[in-house]
């Protein structure tokens, strides 16, 4: 019996029971299940449209893709992919042999920067052991520096991985801050920079690499593949990079707040990403006083549209809280009260743009609008002065203290540094995990020597009736994030009436 490591991604499995495999690497997809309920909802409509016949085997399907095995078969036998190595390696009791040659470290040289913390140092170490892994680092505690770390280490080339325009970008600034712009490249948002030692990409370009062209000739060559919040790419994104392009590099290390999955493929994301070998909770950042503790305040309002109901969660949270006078008045009372009476720094996040020229009316300080390219149906809800916008600019503005309150889209809610908040309003609603831990991130930073050691995050309940008589869907989705606040630090959850 054995378990060989034939190629950076795929893992041999030889003399094991067949049946034993499939019951370890065999998962339930989520996003099938959603999408059969859906479509048995709707089954009167698709029997028009498919006809009995098209109907039954559609539904045949999608019953077989609920559940999906990872393992596979060719012409040498049953294989699969190289993350489970540690876990067949415990279930089975049999040692994983390398079929490859790990390449020789190199070691670079530059600006050394800030030293890691210990922390930083424990998760980075035990990365270099595995070689394939995970690491789970609570958001603001450094993983950028941490990949840095790793690369300096190495020395060998390395394709750096990013969900988003915005956080790319912020590593890239710090690689070459760390390595200089002759040894970093850019990937992604009209550049094309595949040449150097370090290129730092974002996660979609990647996916529309062509096999055969320079640039994948050039980065497929890369040793090193570092997937940064890897938890917030898509898994299908996920798998085409990680299996594709970057299939022969053989090392690979995957950093994330948090590797939850929302959709049942955890099992599909331990096959890419290998064990997680190290964690580190916000909890535990700010017990060891590297971030601000969160305190989180939920304030009881009312709504401005007590008799609308809706089956649709999206319209009710729509109808309830974005656009809610209520609601808009408490966050802007708020806002208001905490730059004149308490001198803070005030983030307000939002998912609409609608929501932004609800709110400004209200607000009697200075504010600014961080937001992604305007589209035509958005453009309506932006006064000019705020249509035309530099992102990275603004925050730097925000955390120089040039101005107090800063409304923020999904563009700056994951992954952006910003340091100063003392309040963070959240308008987001919802019930995604992922969400609101990005969001609480963006307040646990702290500046050096300028004495904040926690902040406010408010949260808004809203007492609207279901169509039971019982909480209606927005004030449900609340107690979902209650319970999220009350995981990142149990005990500082307070509910209060203006």
């Amino acid at each position: 019996m054995s378990l060989i490591l034939e190629t950076p991604t795929v893992l041999r499995v030889e003399g094991h029971s067949r049946q034993v495999l499939e019951r370890l690497l065999t998962y339930r997809d989520k996003s099938v299940d959603f999408e059969l309920q859906k479509f048995k909802k709707s089954a009167f409509y698709h029997r028009r449209q498919l006809g009995i016949d098209g109907y039954e085997a559609r539904l045949a399907e999608l019953k077989a893709a609920q559940k999906q095995c990872l393992l596979y078969e060719d012409e040498k036998g049953l294989f699969t992919l190289s993350g489970f190595a540690n876990l067949l390696e415990n279930r089975l009791g049999d040692k994983v042999q390398r079929g490859y040659d790990m390449p020789c470290k190199l070691e670079l040289t530059g600006n050394p920067g800030n030293p890691p913390r210990p922390y930083q140092q424990a998760g980075d170490d035990a990365l270099l052991l595995a070689k394939h892994a995970a690491v789970e680092v609570g958001t603001g505690l450094g993983k950028s520096l941490m990949a840095e770390v790793l690369e300096r280490h190495l020395g060998l080339q390395l394709v750096l991985m990013a969900p988003s325009k915005n956080i790319a970008e912020q590593l890239y600034d710090a690689f070459v801050g760390a390595f200089g712009k002759a040894k970093v490249g850019f990937f992604g948002d009209g550049k094309h920079e595949f040449t150097k030692l370090i290129t730092v990409a974002i996660a979609a370009s990647l996916t529309r690499i062509e096999e055969g062209t320079a640039a994948w000739n050039a980065l497929s060559k890369a040793k090193v593949f570092i997937a940064d919040e890897s938890h917030l790419t898509a898994a299908k994104t996920l798998k085409h990079v990680c299996l594709g392009l970057m299939a022969n590099a053989p090392y690979r290390f995957f950093f994330s707040g948090t590797q939850l999955r929302a959709d049942g493929k955890d099992l599909l994301l331990e096959g890419i990403t290998g064990p997680v070998v190290f964690r580190m909770t916000v909890r535990e950042g700010v017990d060891q006083g590297y971030l601000a503790k969160p305190f989180f305040r939920i304030v009881n309002v009312g709504t401005s549209k007590p008799r609308y109901y809706s089956q649709d969660a999206n319209r009710m949270t729509a109808a309830h809280l974005f656009y809610n006078d209520e609601v808009v008045s408490a966050a802007a009372l708020i806002a208001n009260m905490s730059v004149s009476q308490l001198n803070q720094q005030v983030l307000v996040l939002v998912e609409e743009y609608e929501q932004f020229a609800r709110l400004l009316p209200h607000l009697r300080h200075e504010v600014e609008f961080a937001h992604a390219t305007l589209t035509k149906e958005n453009l309506q809800y932006v006064p000019e002065r705020y249509q035309k916008v530099d992102n990275k600019a603004l925050v730097n503005a925000f955390n120089a203290r040039k101005f107090p309150i800063l409304v923020g889209t999904s563009c700056i809610s994951t992954g952006t540094d910003i340091q100063p908040v003392e309040n963070l309003i959240y308008l987001c609603g919802g019930k995604s995990e992922v969400q609101v831990r990005q969001a609480c991130g963006r307040g646990t930073r702290m500046i050096p020597g300028q004495g904040k050691t926690c902040f406010n995050f408010t949260d808004f309940r809203v007492h609207h009736d279901g169509p039971d008589g019982g909480p209606g869907i927005v004030e449900r989705h609340l107690e979902a994030r209650k319970e999220i606040f009350e995981d990142i630090y149990p005990g500082t959850t307070t509910e209060v009436r203006l």
